[in-house]
């Protein structure tokens, strides 16, 4: 993403919910510049919100050339746990 970009990324668990009657119950997110492993969460990664089977993490701003890692852990309404994991790399264009 350009780092003057706002956006949703949308991170889906379909594929993990494989109970019937499952759902994705809630969500809480770990981001960090790969550069140095300081925390982005709070002021570029913002807090996700979850819309069964989906959960939508906000992404603000950020600095040209950093690559963060947002690591998304899901919990299901039987009480799983499951982890996904996106890379973002900020390039100006």
């Amino acid at each position: 993403k350009q780092p003057g970009d706002t956006f949703l990324i949308g991170v889906d668990f379909t594929n993990r919910l494989i109970h019937t009657g499952e759902t994705l119950s809630s969500a809480t997110v770990e981001a960090i510049d790969e550069s140095d492993g300081s925390s982005v969460y709070g002021s570029i990664v913002l807090a996700p919100t979850v819309v069964t089977p989906k959960a939508g993490v906000p992404v603000t701003l950020g600095t040209d050339g950093s690559t963060y890692r947002i690591a998304v852990l899901g919990t299901t309404s039987l009480g799983y746990k499951h982890e996904k994991f996106v890379r973002m790399n900020l390039q100006e264009f």
